[in-house]
């Protein structure tokens, strides 16, 4: 993949999730992306995305994610990353593990897989555990 696309993705990630300025978002992502966040349900076009960021830098004082590792190749991006932040409810800091995987047509993100510590964010935070199971059985 093209340099100048790989720093376009990182720089426009970067500034959203960091500093929530949401602007070069659109030059790195479909219109139509659509996030995968288990266990929660599929967000789905650019505009949820960026009222997503805009609510997780709302209840997560400091948010900060460092990317450790991204990686380009034939049409996905892999990003392992760490994110620490602020609870506003609970005062609480965490420090977790965030990773993402993106499939990309013409160099734009076109759907994206997020992972991220929910039992360590959560415990964390000092936030109740989930009570049911995420799967139901068959």
């Amino acid at each position: 993949m093209d340099e100048e696309v790989k720093a376009k993705h990182i720089r426009a990630g970067e500034e959203a999730w960091n500093r929530g300025n949401l602007e070069l978002l659109s030059e790195v992502m479909a219109s139509g992306v659509v996030t995968h966040f288990p266990p929660g349900p599929d967000k789905v076009g650019l505009d949820a995305y960026k009222e997503w960021i805009m609510y997780s830098r709302t209840i997560l004082r400091d948010f900060h994610v460092t990317y450790d590792k991204v990686i380009f190749e034939d049409g996905w991006s892999g990003w392992l990353g760490t994110v620490e932040c602020t609870h506003v409810e609970t005062g609480k800091h965490a420090n977790v593990i965030w990773t993402m995987m993106m499939r990309l047509e013409d160099g734009k993100t076109v759907e994206i897989w997020h992972l991220i510590d929910g039992i360590g964010y959560r415990e964390q935070l000092g936030l109740p555990l989930a009570t049911q199971p995420v799967m139901q059985p068959a």
